[in-house]
Order: structure tokens, then C-alpha cells, then sequence
């Protein structure tokens, strides 16, 4: 049978491991969220460029484009060269129930 100082010392012993885990799980997450930010600040970079250069080769007489670019407009904005999105609520309508089976 173990002595409570045994058992204090392999508690310790466990808590030092879960922590230095924790530790190391922090870490990892810090970096997963740095690769994230820098993918994230590329496609935006990309996107932008991207708005930028098909905005300059429209032709106005192309309407489905222009009106892409518009609504696109709309929803984005630049900050510093950054994209900056916008939502926008939209509201969906559903039949009501009447009671009826809409089967029958």
C-alpha cells in the first residue's frame, strides 16, 4: 500500500506531464492559428488582386459582368488593401401550415 507522500509526489509527477502536454498543445495551437491568419491574408491578398485585374479587363457592354462586379462592390470593401466582407440578412419565406395535409 502506497503513503499519501507517494501519492502526493505521483500526482506531482502526473501534473507536471499534464501540463507540460498543455504547454506543447498551446504552442501547436498558436502556430496552427498563425498558418491560418497567413493563408487567410494570401487568398485576400490573391482576391483582391484578382478583383482588381478582371475589374480592368471588363468591357461595359458585358452586362452579366458588370452586374457581378457591382454586387460584388456591394459586399466588399478595402481597408489598407485588405478585403473587408459584409454580410447582409436576407429574409426566406415559407408556406404557413393552413392545417390541411398538403399531400391530399
Amino acid at each position: 500500500m502506497t503513503s499519501n507522500k507517494e501519492r502526493i509526489e505521483n500526482l506531482e509527477a502526473g501534473l507536471g506531464g499534464l501540463l507540460e502536454g498543455m504547454d506543447r498543445m498551446e504552442l501547436g495551437v498558436a502556430d496552427k492559428f498563425h498558418h491560418l491568419e497567413e493563408t487567410i491574408n494570401r487568398l485576400s491578398e490573391a482576391l483582391f488582386n484578382n478583383k482588381e485585374g478582371s475589374s480592368r479587363h471588363n468591357h461595359p457592354n458585358n452586362r452579366d459582368s458588370h452586374s457581378r462586379n457591382n454586387r460584388e462592390d456591394n459586399h466588399d470593401e478595402t481597408d489598407g488593401g485588405r478585403l473587408v466582407f459584409s454580410s447582409k440578412m436576407a429574409k426566406l419565406e415559407f408556406p404557413r401550415y393552413s392545417g390541411n395535409d398538403p399531400i391530399e
